[in-house]
């Protein structure tokens, strides 16, 4: 016997539910399960996409400063050169020179540091986009100032709560769970089912309706 099918296993016989509570309930169910499916994948991808762009700004600001303690050291190595003529010449002390000595070692610390930290920022990036490990990422694109935020504190706040997908993902696990718990109690409420039989060799039409649990 098949529910709201046909069999034909000894003649026509077909079962339909007249009355089902469950059925309703386990259609919305099914619809707030694909819901919570969709909500949890758009927030997966946009987790994703925010790990992606902060490893990738991290590696544009490491680039910059590597390229702004470079600048630094080219012209500490300028002005120390000066220094050393003029100290040859007699024009300036010998502590003037030592101290542009002591700023270019500490200048070039710095930039050893911005290189390591530039080394890490693409490692962190290579990772998060599991690049071949024949590839180096790069960040080309200069950093720009971005205009003004257009919003205060509170709007800031409003706004973060509308469209949310944290909070939307949240709203459908609690509706897919309530519609869980009305198919279940929908389902152990009683049903009404009517089979219509066609005995082949009566050539006659059987009708029979039953409740059921």
């Amino acid at each position: 016997m098949v529910s709201n099918g046909v069999s034909a296993d000894a003649g026509l016989q077909v079962d339909y539910d007249i009355i089902n509570f469950a059925r309703t309930p386990r259609v919305q169910a099914a619809q707030a399960r694909l819901r919570q499916q969709e909500n949890l994948y758009a927030n997966q991808l946009r987790a994703i996409q925010l790990e992606v762009s902060e490893a990738y700004y991290n590696l544009q600001r490491a680039e910059q400063l590597v390229r702004i303690r470079d600048a630094i050291v080219r012209t500490d190595l300028v002005v120390l050169e000066d220094t050393l003529n003029l100290k040859q010449a007699g024009l300036v002390p010998r502590v003037d020179l030592l101290r542009r000595s002591s700023l270019l070692a500490l200048d070039e610390e710095s930039l050893i540091q911005a290189m390591a930290d530039r080394a890490v920022a693409r490692r962190e990036l290579w990772t998060v986009l599991n690049l071949s490990s024949e590839i180096t990422p790069s960040a080309s694109d200069p950093i720009t100032l971005q205009p003004r935020w257009p919003l205060n504190l509170e709007k800031t706040v409003l706004a973060a709560y509308d469209d949310n997908p944290e909070l939307t993902t949240i709203f459908a696990t609690q509706q897919a769970l309530m519609r869980r718990q009305s198919e279940s109690t929908a389902t152990s409420r009683a049903s009404s089912r009517l089979a219509i039989r066609e005995d082949p060799k009566r050539d006659s039409l059987t009708t029979r309706a039953s409740v059921f649990k």
